[in-house]
């Protein structure tokens, strides 16, 4: 009996050890520890909560409900929350913490109302509101999520509740700063803000300007699709509640929701237009068309505000995840039959399709809100932008080079990109006018592959092709931005040297062009070498004419066979060029069949 009673005393002296360091640690948790070296100072278990279900409790019911109904906060918890019911949290402020005024903030954009209750002097409880069911000017601190100034007691620990309605569910962390924390994280938020919406607007009006410059419609979507998305992203970060519609509750309240769903309008009529769906899949080019105004209905319908909060976020996401499903599958065709853009599109959407999981996890109550999660949507748009962006100025100037080459297709040599023979006829007869005008000398030089035959029965017609776009690309190197380089036929280019040119010269760069012509070429087979002629002439000096200089060129480069071991002929050598030049000769056109 004796030992009985021992163990009876030492389990109820242990019991009440445990219940006294229980209490103590309880009373300790219900006072916030507002440290200044570590802001912001996030509410952990510093607080208890309780959902009202009917959402008809007053700040003198919660008062006076008994400590077992509530429960320690937890900043991981995610509160679920139906339309109507409310969740109270009370916490105490220690008296006079540190220096300066304290301010207590839910950074959360779309929380219904907010109210913070404090107890005052005589027992009488003052409350504060803000949140989406009221104007932003009209909030005691108007701001991007609500926040309130506490009002500490030198004295006593101040009691405070706070009441939030959400109409899905409520996760995101409170968080206590002081005065200069506050202002400090306020002007970093407007710097990041400024330059984020800066850059933003700056693409769509690129965007919008390039689409009237080239005369592109899919520019000018794409530049309604990121100026709309980024109205959604200013009212989803509080930027469109607090600094452009701040007296409209109401619309601050759908905003979000409608401008989201209405910017996947243009976004589908942007796909339709990026990839070549009108001449190969019209039928899937309209559906997308429809499916883009089936999204403009849907947004109108959204912006009536009929719908709680929940269902709308449902729909949005809904909207979101079937419109990116399309674009996905009509982007992997587009690249299955090898548009070359189709790969700058996946990519573009890649950092926006990656983050579709984050709705569909907040909406089942899977995650707590946090600040990485609630900025990335930011910084995956403005890389979905950037990226969609280059790739349409990548596609336009294709376009352009495109059909800068069908306007081109009559006068330049398909093979070699040069100018072709017609274009080096006019070009020649006006350097001959300028050379007469401006009492100089210019050179025009024909040159020919003696041996293109052989050289073809040796390596093949592929092997001489690719000998015959690098001729092209080294005599480009030799050249000035003034002269011209053309493709006359199989085996022969031309030169066009602007003046003035010394006579003693011409000689030297009649070799140089020889050079050029028989280094041997990397890639290419040691034992390929080109024999050049080349015929030169000073204009106006030995041809007054376009007709007579080519004639007089021609005729040399005839009258060389390809065994002649010379190489390089001038038009004042040839024994012919006086009869050909003389005043008043007939002149020689240069016919197609004159040509080799």
């Amino acid at each position: 009996m004796l030992g009985f009673t021992r163990h009876l005393v030492f389990y109820v002296l242990g019991a009440a050890i445990v219940i006294g360091f229980t209490a103590t640690s309880a009373a300790a948790r219900t006072v916030l520890d507002l440290d200044e070296t570590h802001q912001p100072v996030a509410l952990l278990d510093w607080g208890d909560w309780w959902i009202d279900q009917t959402g008809a409790a007053t700040i003198t019911t919660v008062t006076k409900l008994a400590q077992p109904k509530f429960e320690p906060t937890d900043p991981q918890r995610v509160y679920d929350l139906g339309q109507h019911e409310a969740l109270w949290i009370r916490f105490n402020a220690p008296a006079a913490p540190g220096k300066g005024r304290w301010y207590v903030t839910v950074p959360n954009m779309g929380i219904d109302s907010v109210e913070l209750y404090s107890r005052g002097t005589g027992g009488v409880w003052a409350v504060r509101t803000a949140g989406d069911n009221l104007p932003v000017a009209s909030w005691p601190i108007p701001h991007l999520y609500p926040v309130f100034a506490l009002d500490v007691s030198t004295e006593e620990p101040t009691n405070y509740a706070l009441r939030l309605q959400s109409s899905s569910s409520f996760s995101t962390p409170i968080w206590f700063q002081n005065e200069s924390a506050l202002s400090t994280r306020l002007q970093s938020l407007s710097l990041l803000h400024g330059l984020y919406f800066g850059l933003l607007l700056m693409v769509s009006i690129f965007a919008f300007a390039t689409s009237v410059a080239m005369r592109d419609p899919a520019h000018a979507w794409f530049a309604v699709w990121a100026a709309v998305s980024t109205l959604a992203i200013a009212s989803a970060t509080g930027v469109g509640g607090m600094h452009l519609w701040p007296q409209s509750p109401l619309w601050n309240d759908t905003a979000e929701y409608v401008l989201t769903v209405f910017s996947l309008a243009p976004l589908m009529v942007f796909i339709a237009l990026s990839i070549p769906l009108k001449a190969r899949k019209p039928r899937l080019h309209s559906g997308l068309l429809l499916l883009a105004a089936t999204m403009v209905v849907l947004a109108g319908a959204l912006a009536l505000g009929a719908l709680p909060k929940f269902d709308r976020a449902l729909i949005t996401v809904t909207a979101c995840v079937g419109c990116a499903a399309v674009c996905i599958a009509a982007t992997v065709w587009a690249l299955s039959i090898g548009d070359r853009f189709a790969a700058w599109l996946l990519l573009g959407f890649a950092p926006l399709t990656a983050l579709l999981c984050l709705p569909l996890v907040y909406l089942v109550h899977w995650l707590p809100v946090n600040p990485l999660t609630q900025h990335a949507w930011q910084v995956a748009f403005a890389v979905t932008t950037s990226l969609i962006f280059l790739m349409l100025l990548l596609r336009s100037q294709d376009k352009t080079n495109y059909q800068q080459r069908i306007s081109r297709i009559d006068r330049i040599d398909l093979a070699t990109g040069l100018v072709n023979d017609v274009v080096f006829g006019h070009r020649l007869g006006s350097q001959i006018d300028r050379s007469v005008k401006r009492n100089y000398l210019s050179m025009v030089v024909v040159i020919d592959i003696a041996n293109r035959d052989k050289l073809l029965e040796d390596f093949g017609q592929r092997t001489v092709l690719e000998l015959t776009l690098r001729l092209a690309q080294r005599l480009n190197t030799f050249v000035r931005n003034v002269d011209t380089v053309a493709k006359l036929g199989e085996a022969r280019f031309g030169l066009l040297i602007e003046g003035p040119v010394p006579p003693g010269k011409v000689t030297g760069m009649a070799t140089k062009i020889m050079a050029r012509f028989v280094d041997p070429f990397s890639g290419l087979p040691h034992s390929m070498n080109v024999k050049p002629k080349i015929a030169f002439a000073l204009v106006p000096l030995h041809a007054r004419t376009a007709d007579e200089a080519m004639a007089n060129l021609d005729a040399l480069l005839i009258g060389a066979s390809p065994g002649h071991r010379k190489n390089i002929f001038s038009a004042s050598d040839y024994p012919a060029s006086e009869a050909l030049t003389r005043e008043g000769s007939s002149i020689v056109s240069l016919s197609p069949s004159s040509r080799k």
